[in-house]
């Protein structure tokens, strides 16, 4: 491996033909050599090793690996794959490292390496903000301030979450040192770099270039000093708080098998990558700069030159300016800083305005409207010192497509009439859910009309007919027309309103034609009713005579939908009705006086409780095993039986049949003198025993002649 002499930097790096930032043609990993020896210039935590395991090792293998060499392990992450071990002391780097690399289960073993800020700070006074223009911030806040949906991680030193500039716009900070997401150290870098992505547009200080947005501040160093373990950890941290962009403003020059997986890992999960190029003016190249799949991203000045001390090289995707850049440091104070430390931050924070007009592109599509919209400098099309161009805010957004497109209805109308509906039309972003809905004039959802759907990113077409979710229909007014596209991390929404002209004529329905009623059973009875739209009701019960008896609404209003009437069985002298048959009677109109059709439904009052008779077969039941006594029941109107023997004291000794429907006229039912367990009923007196039930929920229970049980069993 080579050596190792980390650098704190951010560069973003994209490549328009993808074969160096997300194609597989070129690989930036060095020839591994198992026997290579570790330069003693390279700097590292001298004692402890990263160890990448395969996922499929247990926990028992691992500690035998570490076993054999006498290591402790530290910590793991990345669900255990990324082990850091302390080495047992007076062994070897060298020797651990080849003991280790024996192992079928270890796919990689490397130093921690240690990494430090690296930006040149400069005294040559304010410049203030000299890049904003260059990169056409002014007429790009035209079109987008950034979203606080969209979520940029900061993977520096530290920064003052209580600046001025700041303090909105930090969630979920996070030190990886020390574990903690309650101390959060103050470093002039990281908070320099936070400024220039996210610096509220309060008219004071500074403006950042995606005012809008979130930072999620991960600290990475102690010091000036940070350790690839650590930063690592920060990566995994911002992956799984959601963050849509990394931003990494530190370099080193040697190739790391664990960095590159975490990076690898972070973009398959659609975060885009951006990091520094470096401050060396080689073409030497820098991690994580170099890795795929990262934008890599040079420094230039306001002459849109390379800054003298801007890496340059195979790497670099993008430029952006790094000279005497002006942002926020700590004590509510700012100052100028230069490094392709601030020329990442620069395309991470226009990243985040794209994002924030689309935030379902892919990160290679990010990638692509950034280098597609870059000023090209030097060379015709890419080059080593600016990639693809100096970024452009303003081109940038004019380059990214909107996710939805707008709405189009059939007409800015829909009168509702019975047969007339609303169409309406877009297009979404392939791949996103697509949800539809009404809202009225209060922003209330009253109609759902797709729910997460997939769009195949061709037109989506949908129609309302003008009914509510309860299916009545809309009130006349103004209605809010929603469509809403998501991905598990985001969301955008387009609206239009309509115009509803109701001209339905009322219409009533009843669930069923008829019930029957017990007063004896229930003190009411609920008669349930549909309204095709809101109106105002009134309603009576006749007796057979066409009498009215009883009124149960006089000139309600019902809104649409399921309804329902309540009437306790009595007349208009509050005396309970005779048994019989009796009509409600119901008659509607809407607000504009618009007559419906009368309806009725019919109600039988009925208190009595059903009756039968019961007659055995015998007085006596011979039980030898295959024989049976019966019972002829003999019911005088239609009910629902449940049949069962009882010994002498009352006791239920078997059933028999459990809610069996009989119609008037006789029934028959045996039973063989087995009990519940399916024994045989000890000799003794017993009977059957008949439960009746009617419609309207009246019972009785009846009791046959008794009989004795012989037992003539061999």
């Amino acid at each position: 491996m080579k050596k190792c002499i980390p650098m704190l930097f951010i560069l973003l790096f994209f490549s328009t033909d993808w074969s160096h930032a997300y194609g597989s043609e070129m690989n930036s990993k060095p020839n591994d050599n198992q026997n290579e020896t570790f330069p003693s210039t390279t700097i590292y935590q001298t004692e402890q090793l990263i160890i990448k395991f395969d996922r499929e090792t247990t926990y028992n293998v691992k500690e035998s690996i570490l076993q054999s060499i006498q290591a402790k392990e530290l910590q793991t992450i990345q669900n255990g794959n990324f082990t850091l071990i302390s080495l047992h002391e007076g062994m070897d780097r060298q020797e651990a490292i080849t003991s280790l690399k024996k192992w079928d289960e270890v796919e990689a073993v490397e130093p921690n390496y240690k990494v430090r800020t690296s930006y040149i700070p400069t005294d040559s006074g304010y410049s203030k903000q000299w890049y904003a223009k260059k990169i056409n911030m002014d007429t790009a806040w035209d079109l987008t301030k950034g979203s606080p949906d969209i979520k940029v991680a900061v993977i520096d030193a530290g920064i003052q979450a209580t600046h001025p500039e700041l303090k909105d716009h930090i969630i979920m900070p996070f030190n990886a040192v020390t574990g903690s997401n309650k101390t959060l150290p103050s470093n002039d870098h990281g908070t320099h770099v936070a400024g220039i992505i996210g610096a509220s547009l309060n008219g004071k200080g500074i403006a950042g270039i995606a005012p809008n947005i979130k930072i999620i501040p991960v600290n990475v160093f102690s010091e000036n000093e940070a350790d690839i373990f650590t930063i690592i950890d920060g990566i995994d941290y911002a992956v799984k708080s959601g963050a849509d962009i990394i931003n990494l403003s530190l370099t080193m020059e040697d190739y790391t098998e664990v960095l590159d997986y975490s990076i690898q890992s972070a973009w398959k999960k659609g975060i885009l990558i951006v990091a520094a190029a470096g401050n060396e003016d080689t073409k030497t190249e820098q991690y994580p700069a170099a890795l795929d799949h990262v934008l890599g991203v040079s420094a230039t000045t306001k002459q849109d030159k390379k800054a003298d001390f801007s890496n340059y090289g195979t790497s670099i995707d993008l430029a952006a300016p790094g000279l005497d850049i002006y942002s926020t440091v700590p004590w509510n104070s700012y100052d100028v800083m230069s490094g392709t430390s601030m020329a990442a931050p620069v395309v991470s924070g226009v990243s985040a305005l794209v994002l924030s007009k689309n935030p379902f592109l892919t990160p290679a599509e990010v990638a692509d409207i950034l280098q597609t919209s870059s000023k090209d400098l030097g060379v015709m099309g890419r080059d080593d010192f600016y990639g693809y161009g100096r970024v452009d805010a303003y081109n940038a957004l004019t380059h990214t497509p909107a996710p939805l497109s707008k709405l189009t209805t059939s007409s800015q109308t829909l009168i509702e009439d019975g047969t007339n509906s609303l169409s309406l039309s877009f297009k979404a972003k392939k791949g996103t859910s697509i949800s539809v809905f009404i809202h009225d004039a209060n922003n209330k959802p009253i109609r759902k009309l797709v729910t997460n759907k997939k769009s195949d990113g061709q037109v989506f077409s949908t129609k309302w007919d003008g009914k509510l979710d309860n299916g009545s229909y809309a009130p006349s007014g103004k209605v809010k027309v929603t469509v809403k596209i998501s991905s598990k991390k985001h969301s955008v929404s387009k609206s239009t309103y309509v115009t509803v002209k109701d001209e339905v004529t009322p219409g009533l329905a009843f669930g069923k034609k008829s019930l029957i009623y017990s007063p004896a059973v229930g003190k009411q009875v609920k008669i349930p009713f549909f309204l095709n739209k809101s109106a105002v009701v009134t309603a009576f019960i006749v007796d057979r005579n066409k009498q009215k008896i009883d009124t149960l609404s006089k000139s309600k209003t019902f809104k649409g939908g399921d309804n329902s009437l309540i009437w306790d069985g009595e007349n208009t002298s509050n005396k309970q009705v005779k048994d019989g048959t009796y009509s409600l009677v119901i008659s509607l109109a809407d607000v504009n006086k618009r007559m419906g059709k009368e309806e009725s439904f019919t109600i039988m009052v009925d208190s009595k409780a059903p009756n039968a008779t019961l007659e055995n077969s015998g007085t006596t039941f011979n039980m030898t095993g295959t024989s049976s006594i019966r019972t002829k029941i003999k019911i005088k109107e239609a009910a629902v039986s449940s049949t069962s023997i009882i010994d002498s004291k009352g006791v239920t000794v078997k059933k028999l049949a459990t809610k069996q429907p009989y119609q008037k006229g006789n029934h028959t039912v045996a039973w063989n003198g087995r009990v519940t367990n399916n024994a045989f009923a000890k000799e003794g007196n017993y009977r059957f025993q008949v439960k009746l039930a009617d419609e309207s929920g009246n019972t009785r229970t009846i009791k046959g002649n008794p009989f004795t049980v012989v037992d003539k069993r061999k």
